[in-house]
């Protein structure tokens, strides 16, 4: 089984090298590897955009440099049910470490719940063969404005005036970049556990019609990873097949690469930061690239224990990027395995309440798992 992860790490070691150049040569351990990646003309990646990054799937699959791995998927299904709850418990707690304060007892406050009992919806009625159109119908039948803000809530104005996807996110161009569709791609890794390719298809669909370039690329990171995290126990491995499905030239891939160099250069999680707030400080705190950099950076340095990773996600620079500690826990929890530990903020009998009312995490957790396209 170690060899056997060892290839599987050797293959994806692009994710790292392709933007970073090899020029500090950090993985001593591989030296040929990163020869090898050396000699094929990788260089660093520009901070700024050369061209526009695409939106569509065939383009995407086309820049990506996944290994396309899958799981064993007798592996999933032995452990799937208890890990779904660890990673809505760990969600949990990466949400109230984004929104702290005064809360109603045991209610979490959680901006995203109505969008992501909208994707159960759609999945109960249309299967793993819904299209974006059939996610739009559900937002404009499911949801309010009210419930919405930023790239979903004026890609909601575009749908309730009839436009479709993916016209729906261009319209919303500057915000579409931003984090929201990353903040709940988990569901989709969640719903495709051990096949993360599957997965980041899935946030492409959901994605679009919202978001474009970065958007999408945040939520087909943060799918495919935390699909993996069901069946691998290491969250570097987890953040590698997060990266390998979007494309290698774009500006999140960057981010993300240099975060993975930085951290196996044995660099402090404080000059990491720094390093990528130099690079791509320059966008607003909720775009995509820096969201995912920093969700990077948390699981990498978080060392496996939850109150780290959501506390690293959450802190900073100065600035508070609020979606990066649901993202990092909801990655980070199903690798634990245990759900529920006692030093835990979140319980499964806590409620998440949302426009269409309170539901309880177990219930959320209980729905995702009678979904799971590997689960029974």
């Amino acid at each position: 089984m170690m060899q056997a992860k060892g290839k599987f790490r050797v293959r994806l070691f692009l994710c790292e090298t392709f933007r970073e150049g090899m020029r500090r040569r950090p993985w001593k351990h591989c030296s040929s590897t990163a020869d090898r990646f050396r000699k094929r003309g990788w260089t660093e990646m520009p901070v700024e955009l050369p061209s526009p990054e695409p939106s569509e799937l065939e383009e995407i699959r086309l820049l990506r440099r996944s290994a396309r791995h899958r799981y064993d998927l007798a592996r999933v299904r032995a452990v799937y049910p208890q890990r779904v709850l660890s990673g809505w418990l760990a969600r949990g707690a990466g949400v109230r470490a984004a929104h702290p304060g005064p809360s109603d007892g045991r209610a979490l406050p959680d901006p995203q719940v109505d969008l992501l009992l909208t994707s159960l919806a759609v999945v109960e009625r249309h299967g793993f063969t819904f299209s974006s159109d059939h996610v739009a119908g559900a937002w404009v039948d499911n949801l309010s404005e009210e419930a919405l803000s930023g790239a979903e809530k004026t890609a909601y104005r575009s749908l309730r005036s009839g436009i479709r996807p993916p016209r729906s996110a261009e319209l919303a161009r500057e915000e579409g970049e931003a984090d929201g569709a990353m903040a709940r791609a988990f569901l989709w890794g969640y719903l495709a556990p051990g096949d993360p390719g599957f997965a980041a298809e899935l946030a492409w669909r959901d994605a679009r019609v919202s978001h474009a370039g970065s958007g999408v690329y945040g939520a087909m990171f943060a799918a495919a990873a935390a699909s993996a995290a069901f069946v691998c126990d290491d969250p570097l491995e987890a953040v590698l097949v997060g990266v390998g499905e979007v494309p290698d030239t774009s500006r999140l891939a960057g981010a993300v690469g240099r975060c993975v160099r930085l951290h196996l250069a044995g660099e402090s999680w404080e000059q990491a930061v720094r390093e990528l707030e130099s690079a791509w400080g320059h966008l607003p705190p909720g775009h995509a690239v820096r969201t995912a950099g920093r969700v990077a950076l948390a699981l990498l340095y978080g060392k496996m224990a939850l109150a780290a990773t959501v506390e690293l996600a959450a802190a900073g620079a100065g600035e508070r990027i609020p979606v990066a500690p649901g993202v990092a826990g909801a990655i980070l929890g199903p690798m634990l395995g245990e759900p529920g530990a006692p030093e835990w903020p979140v319980r499964p009998g806590d409620t998440v309440a949302g426009g269409a009312g309170a539901v309880t995490v177990a219930d959320l957790a209980g729905r995702t798992a009678r979904l799971g396209r590997h689960g029974g």
